[in-house]
């Protein structure tokens, strides 16, 4: 890249993070958000949560600011992901599909926020993301939602577990018959795995033997626990991840994020790790 092409990307960038800055600019518990203070960081997001269900115009302008950043693609990882975070807690129903659009985000922290949120949201959103598989936004976009769909075990609503279960059956086929490049089929084995579906291990054990030749860690993994979960028990962790991701904003209230212990305990290392979020 030649100097003044550097010049111009480098300007094109600081307009990007300043457009984001300046959507949030108007509200002082906003500019936090872009903070490396922790005690800043802390203060801001929980005064937003608390806004956030009483105050359309504020949900408004948050959907907004995550909406701008996703689209242009500025260099606001963290506050970006605050974002995310703020409008799960807030139980925004409003920011579902900004949250979705989210999941295809090149950064990982915001794609783990942006599934978190639509985890504390919970049914209305997840039946969005339902929704989104079916209208295909793409195989990128079908692996984040069977990751995700395999975590919603957490949410103990059986009914939307049935609905869950019955909907990756039926996709079932649809991802088998998808060319390798394009399917989604390893993440969707995965799920029911972690959603302890043992009616689907005939057909994850013929997958991994003619289409892996009986090798694939993760495919095996599945199988794995759901041979162990005689139960048929949805995987529920002992931490929740708002907590384990973030719980120090709320580190008085920490109690509203644990989760009870009920369902199948699987080896170290089969939940999907993520960094907490910090400034510093």
């Amino acid at each position: 890249m030649s100097e003044p092409e550097e010049a111009l990307y480098e300007r094109e960038q600081r307009e990007d993070t300043e457009s984001l800055r300046e959507r949030c600019s108007g509200d002082e518990d906003l500019l936090p958000l872009f903070s490396e203070d922790d005690d800043a960081i802390r203060s801001a997001v929980r005064r937003l949560v608390a806004r956030v269900p009483q105050d359309a115009a504020l949900e408004s302008e948050l959907i907004d600011a995550l909406d701008v950043s996703l689209n242009e693609e500025c260099d606001e990882t963290q506050a970006t992901a605050w974002l995310a975070v703020i409008l799960g807690e807030a139980r925004s129903r409003s920011a579902a599909d900004v949250l979705l659009r989210a999941l295809l985000s090149p950064d990982e922290q915001v794609q783990d926020a942006a599934g978190i949120a639509i985890l504390r949201i919970g049914t209305p959103a997840v039946a969005r993301l339902l929704e989104w598989v079916d209208e295909d936004h793409g195989a990128e976009f079908n692996r984040q939602a069977y990751r995700l769909l395999g975590e919603t075990g957490i949410l103990k609503d059986e009914l939307l577990h049935r609905r869950v279960v019955q909907f990756l059956e039926e996709r079932w086929p649809i991802e088998r018959r998808a060319a390798r490049e394009v399917s989604a089929i390893e993440e969707l084995a995965v799920a029911f795995g972690r959603l302890g579906h043992r009616r689907q291990l005939p057909q994850i054990k013929e997958l991994l033997a003619r289409a892996y030749r009986g090798s694939h860690f993760a495919i095996e993994d599945a199988i794995a626990c759901l041979e162990e979960n005689e139960h048929g028990s949805p995987f529920v962790p002992t931490i929740a991840p708002w907590e384990d991701r973030y719980g120090w904003i709320f580190e008085d209230e920490a109690s509203d994020a644990q989760v009870d212990p009920t369902g199948l305990e699987l080896p170290d290392g089969f939940l999907p790790p993520g960094d907490s979020l910090r400034g510093s």
